[in-house]
């Protein structure tokens, strides 16, 4: 909320309902995001709240990833290191 100002996020809220954008073609739209909805000094600020939205979804299924991985390994607790 507080990387774009109130109306230019009713107005992007506006052209996504429209436009029935999803993550890829909003990613997208927010490189090219036009002036007269949301300013060059915002639209910086919003494509750097997107960017870190989408590191957060791909860090998440990572994490996923890798709790399924350490549920299907079976009871193996640990591993022996001989130096």
């Amino acid at each position: 909320e507080s990387h774009v100002p109130e109306k230019a996020r009713e107005d992007l809220v506006v052209v996504v309902e429209e436009s029935c954008l999803n993550g890829s073609t909003f990613t997208d739209y927010v490189q090219k995001v036009p002036p007269e909805i949301c300013a060059p000094k915002n639209a910086m600020k919003l494509k750097a709240a997107w960017k870190n939205v989408l590191a957060e979804v791909e860090c998440a299924a990572v994490a996923r990833q890798n709790f399924d991985n350490a549920a299907n390994a079976g009871a193996q607790k640990g591993a022996r290191v001989d130096c």
